[in-house]
């Protein structure tokens, strides 16, 4: 008991600290831009920055849709100081230039992430957000567009006449970015083939979830819950990444993909619970239908409610999901210290899906929102945890096998329990009984008839139970399939008084004297299913070799029809165990007028 204490006191300090140093990793900015100072809406470009990209950050002038004047940080979120409080106003930069340091031209771009806008440099009209995509309204946009223009000497006047409508109180509230070379576009070209190609694997992952599943494994559920997490995951990150998705999609309501992105996150998170298994846990599994209801809850009302009135209640899943998340790293390490090695790629994964969803609350906390880091911890996440999940599937694989083979080794081990106390002990008083009846026959002749009843009778139980012992309990020594059959089949001949013909191969070769065993048995069961379900017809067994193959057919043809039903039993389980032992396959076909039994497996004996 105090050992299993202090594993979880292990637990519990592993998972704590695991969690403090994803909080410190969420600190820091990791996507680097160097700045321009913006300072009261003024600032200088006392030297040339060549190659970079940088980001006009600080104090900006902003005027309201009345005119009034404030100094409002770019990039901000959900700024309150606007008089109408609906982020529609413009946010003035002076941009300042010598002689030495004006560039040629400048590539400037914000992006509109349901924020409208109309840029202007020195009162002229350069373009808008929504200038590429004809007939769809401003506020719907939230495209990454670049503009160029060529700065002069001295004063620059740099205006976003803003409108948002989607994000109340959002003005500006992602990185205006410049810079005097072709870098943001090289940038954001680079970003999009990371993206897209990030999404082809994550729909490749689900589909190889998928593959898993159809290969019936225990733990289908698992992959095929988790195959709809990665799929939608795959859409949730697609749909998030807004110069991905209007690259695929120009035209598309920024409101519509806005309202995608969260249902599809959502609906991969309802997954994502389905597919941990809990096990009886009545409480753990109350939970998982509570955080369901809630998840479903959130997905119908982003469907019913405009978006102004659902986004804020869009951050309280992602704080459940968290708690989930340790929860699961929880678990992850205290089976990694009961021994299970393959759980820390379990525990990896588990920990980036956490330090993704803490990164980008914080990010947004401190107005860092313009390069989000979760749909690539997400795409980490699914590639550990796929990897995770295969390697639980050949491990599932492999104890299937040495299962099966426990199973075909104790059946054998029965059998040859049965067959010697068979032997030992029905056997000796069929012959006692036997022996009797001929000394009282030789004794007295006014019993004759009835104790020569009994020593037929005795005489037939004997030999059916020497039948029955030879199927259970064939002779070891110097076992060969061939002699092994023909005794059987000579055997089955005496019990049933049926035809059965045995036909071999001459270029069937000697196996393995354990494959020789699990050859034997499957004939004498389907022999036994055929003799007992058919009242007539003849029975054929065939070994033959085709080339690389070996095959072994039972035919029981009726001579009448015939309409018994095959039904699955032990006993039929036990000859498709034996089948996949040999790593062959195994038919049973029903017809009228016929019942086939079919084994096929590639040739070891080479």
């Amino acid at each position: 008991m105090l050992e299993l204490k202090n594993s979880k006191y292990k637990t519990v300090i592993y998972t704590t600290l695991i969690l403090l140093l994803i909080i410190l990793m969420s600190i820091p900015e990791i996507y680097k831009i160097d700045t321009i100072d913006v300072n009261k809406g003024q600032s200088s470009w006392d030297k040339l920055y060549s190659g970079k990209v940088l980001s006009l950050k600080g104090d900006w002038q902003f005027f309201d849709s009345k005119g009034k004047e404030y100094l409002l940080k770019v990039p901000g979120i959900w700024n309150s100081i606007y008089s109408d409080g609906s982020g529609r106003g413009k946010y003035v930069c002076n941009l300042f230039f010598t002689e030495e340091n004006c560039p040629k031209y400048i590539e400037i771009m914000a992006t509109s992430a349901g924020t409208s806008y109309i840029l202007t440099v020195n009162n002229v009209r350069l373009g808008a957000s929504w200038d590429e995509y004809f007939g769809v309204l401003p506020k719907e946009n939230a495209h990454k567009t670049i503009f160029t223009f060529a700065p002069t000497p001295g004063r620059n006047i740099i205006e976003y006449d803003v409108e948002n409508s989607t994000h109340p109180k959002g003005g500006l509230w992602e990185r205006v970015l410049i810079s005097d070379t072709g870098k943001i576009k090289t940038n954001l070209s680079r970003s999009r083939s990371i993206e897209l190609l990030m999404f082809g694997s994550l729909i490749f992952l689900g589909f190889f979830q998928f593959l898993l599943f159809f290969m019936k494994s225990a733990n289908w559920r698992t992959y095929l819950f988790f195959g709809f997490c990665t799929i939608f995951m795959a859409f949730g990150n697609i749909v998030r990444s807004y110069f991905s998705i209007y690259e695929i999609w120009p035209s598309a309501p920024y409101l519509l993909v806005k309202k995608l992105q969260f249902i599809a996150y959502y609906l991969a998170c309802i997954f994502f619970i389905w597919k941990t298994d809990l096990g009886r846990n009545k409480y753990l599994i109350l939970v998982y239908w509570i955080l369901t209801a809630f998840l479903v809850l959130h997905s119908l009302l982003f469907i019913i409610l405009p978006f102004s009135a659902s986004y804020y209640l869009s951050f309280y899943p992602y704080i459940i999901m968290m708690l989930f998340v340790l929860y699961l790293i929880f678990d992850s390490i205290n089976k990694l210290f009961q021994g299970d090695k393959q759980e820390i790629i379990h525990m990896i994964g588990l920990s980036f899906l956490l330090f993704g969803n803490i990164k980008d609350c914080v990010d947004m906390i401190l107005s860092r929102y313009d390069w989000q880091i979760m749909p690539y911890t997400n795409w980490i996440y699914c590639l550990f945890a796929t990897f995770f999940l295969a390697a639980d599937f050949g491990r599932s694989s492999k104890e299937a096998k040495e299962a099966q083979k426990t199973i075909l080794t104790l059946s054998e081990e029965e059998r040859n329990e049965i067959g010697r106390e068979l032997h030992d002990g029905v056997g000796q008083l069929t012959f006692g009984l036997e022996y009797l009846s001929n000394g009282h026959i030789k004794q007295n002749k006014c019993d004759l008839e009835v104790l020569r009843k009994i020593n037929e009778t005795s005489k037939d139980i004997n030999k059916r139970i020497r039948l029955l012992i030879h199927e259970y309990y064939p002779e070891k020594e110097g076992f060969l399939l061939n002699s092994a059959l023909k005794e059987l089949v000579t055997r089955f001949k005496a019990i049933y008084n049926k035809s059965i013909v045995l036909i071999i191969d001459p270029e069937f070769p000697i196996l393995k004297r354990e494959d020789e065993v699990h050859v034997y048995y499957i004939i004498s069961e389907a022999m036994k299913n055929a003799l007992i379900h058919s009242n007539n017809g003849d029975i054929e067994i065939s070994l033959k070799k085709d080339k690389n193959l070996l095959y072994v057919t039972i035919t029981n043809s009726f001579t009448e029809d015939n309409d018994f039903k095959i039904i699955p039993g032990h006993g039929m389980k036990i000859m498709k165990y034996r089948a996949t032992t040999l790593n062959g396959t195994l038919k049973i076909e029903k017809k009228i007028k016929s019942y086939t039994v079919s084994l096929s497996w590639k040739d070891k004996t080479k």
